[in-house]
């Protein structure tokens, strides 16, 4: 999973998905503020310590963060 944060850089690099209130599917996201999926930054976990679920990224969005992900990992 990318890391999110609400601390947003002045300059996005390219692996960054910047999700804006303004975006007509930022609502399903369940973020409260913008906020950034930092593509060069990865974890994984086990399902068992997630606490849960803030929502949902939109086709759209996944698509976007797709296009991140293979940069961060030179695909």
């Amino acid at each position: 999973m990318p890391f999110v944060s609400s601390a947003r850089p002045q300059t996005l690099l390219p692996t960054d998905l910047s999700l804006d209130p303004t975006h007509p599917d930022f609502a399903a996201t369940g973020l409260k503020v913008a906020s950034v999926i930092k593509g060069d930054k990865l974890a994984t976990a086990q399902r068992r310590v997630l606490l849960g679920e803030l929502g949902a990224l939109s086709p759209a969005l996944l698509n976007e963060l797709d296009r991140s992900l293979r940069h961060a990992l030179e695909l």
